[in-house]
């Protein structure tokens, strides 16, 4: 098992939050050519921390599949122009929308810098302890 945080991007369709997509469809998604291979690193039983541009981690899920490498039809977040849109099946388990993990948090704790589409934390005690931070957060101790 690996772990991995994604960003859901503030480009998306007009009128929607990507992150509330992403929480009610059960995936995740990328978009554009260079990003969909990024997909292709997880597998399942992986875990992602979902994060948000300026709020945070606000899920934490199991990757439930290997990406399938088709497009999505129809988009679901992103507008056409940004290129193909893939997705893949993860279980959002937690959801920390109410109490995010701030950056400054994920900085102390995995020693993240910047969000970026898909990032493995290679570091599996620094990940253990950021699931275990974000199940304080979200009452599951």
């Amino acid at each position: 098992m690996n772990y991995y945080y994604l960003n859901t991007e503030a480009k998306n369709l007009p009128g929607q939050r990507p992150h509330e997509t992403w929480i009610k469809q059960n995936r995740a998604f990328v978009s554009g050519e260079a990003y969909g291979p990024k997909l292709g690193k997880l597998r399942p039983g992986d875990i992602c921390f979902m994060y948000v541009n300026g709020q945070g981690v606000i899920a934490v899920g199991t990757v439930l599949e290997h990406w399938d490498r088709q497009p999505s039809d129809p988009l679901l977040v992103y507008p056409p122009s940004l290129g193909p849109e893939y997705q893949i099946k993860v279980d959002w388990f937690l959801t920390l929308q109410h109490k995010p993990i701030s950056a400054r948090i994920l900085r102390d704790i995995i020693g993240w810098t910047s969000p970026q589409a898909v990032q493995r934390i290679t570091n599996h005690v620094a990940a253990e302890r950021l699931l275990d931070y974000a199940r304080q957060q979200a009452g599951r101790d």
